[in-house]
């Protein structure tokens, strides 16, 4: 099976020594992990279009947001693969974890118990997707990214999921309550509704519930990595998280135990 590796960053509004200290260096983790495996490797560092996504969608984005839209740019029309894998940039490979399936298409989840409260009712069944890192078949990594662009595009291709966050996202104070922001994971959280009959969901821990994922090879940040794993530097404070996990590669290194330093 012919495999690809994706990952972007844009450079734009994000300091020059962040790039360099943590994202560089957490993307070469990736790279030769997939060249061990003897998998492609493709890093994206613009937009292959330039596109006000807040515009088009009608809110106002965050540079972030603005960001993780373009991974539907970035893993499109990769047709000479049989399979097409997204790892966000700031993932490091620990070890060699081998998690890749033949799956249409596959991508960590969380569940709604961990969801805002506003959104843990019967009216809202929809899981939110973890898009820190998925892959799919040619066909199915295609029909995600059209369904994007379309949506995106159109506000007709919008259900009442999308229209109904959408409408959250103006009217909430998001300095106060970042649950509701929009962005690529929501947005794309109806698709993932339409199409679960296909689509392997795997349980992930957020950063709040150790021990409730269904795989160990997928690991939010602070939570301790026990395997070869792709740890997910997920949320602000790169720099300070990534001395972290510097830390506990030192600590473990030495037989010291690795959770004290992340203890209040």
């Amino acid at each position: 099976m012919k495999t690809l590796i994706v990952q972007g960053i844009t450079s734009r509004d994000m300091h020059p020594n962040e790039i360099q200290t943590v994202y560089i260096p957490l993307m070469q983790t990736v790279k030769q992990w997939a060249e061990r495996r003897g998998y492609d490797y493709h890093a994206y560092s613009n937009p292959k279009a330039i596109i006000d996504f807040g515009e088009q969608l009608g809110i106002s984005l965050s540079t972030e947001a603005t960001n993780q839209f373009y991974k539907f740019q970035w893993m499109h029309n990769h047709y000479k693969y049989d399979r097409i894998v997204w790892v966000d940039a700031d993932i490091w490979v620990w070890g060699d974890p081998d998690p890749l399936g033949d799956e249409w298409f596959c991508c960590p989840i969380i569940f709604r118990e961990h969801q805002p409260t506003w959104m843990r009712h019967e009216g809202f069944p929809w899981r939110r997707p973890n898009f820190g890192m998925f892959w799919g078949s040619s066909e199915g990594i295609y029909d995600f990214c059209t369904t994007a662009f379309k949506r995106i595009e159109d506000k007709t291709q919008r259900g009442d999921c999308t229209n109904y966050l959408l409408i959250h996202h103006r009217n909430f104070d998001h300095s106060r309550q970042e649950s509701a922001k929009i962005n690529d994971e929501w947005f794309m959280a109806e698709w993932l509704h339409d199409n679960q009959h296909r689509v392997r969901q795997i349980r992930c821990e957020a950063g709040w519930d150790y021990g409730t994922g269904e795989s160990d090879w997928y690991v939010n940040w602070p939570n301790i990595p026990t395997t070869d794993s792709f740890i997910h530097l997920s949320g602000p404070k790169k720099y300070q998280k990534f001395q972290q996990l510097q830390l506990f590669f030192e600590m473990r290194k030495k037989g010291l135990p690795v959770k004290t330093f992340l203890d209040p």
